[in-house]
């Protein structure tokens, strides 16, 4: 690794790809805001694990308006691009899993 990711740089790249995926305004099809919640990051060894979810649910804990997935994975390895971890596997398990390849 050249350079490792900082938080606020993961929360960017976080955004980045949800934009990506949300569109620039970040909004679900049913037209609800998507939120980062960076009070919730993890940082792991290799990883910044920024969860997200729907405005809706965060303020109502209404479960029909969870988002999945709900979080995105910044490798702090800056050449390594963010993307959505697996659902099916914890997220130690599945950097353990990357990290063995």
């Amino acid at each position: 690794m050249d350079r490792l990711m900082s938080r606020s740089e993961a929360l960017a790249a976080a955004e980045e790809l949800l934009r990506g995926e949300f569109g620039q305004e970040m909004r679900t099809e049913r037209s609800d805001e998507v939120v980062l919640l960076e009070e919730d990051m993890i940082e792991y060894g290799t990883a910044w694990l920024v969860p997200f979810n729907s405005r809706t649910y965060v303020e109502t804990g209404n479960p029909v308006k969870f988002l999945v997935p709900g979080a995105c994975l910044a490798p702090k390895d800056v050449a390594i691009a963010p993307h959505f971890p697996p659902s099916a596997l914890p997220v130690e398990e599945y950097l353990d899993k990357v990290r063995s390849r």
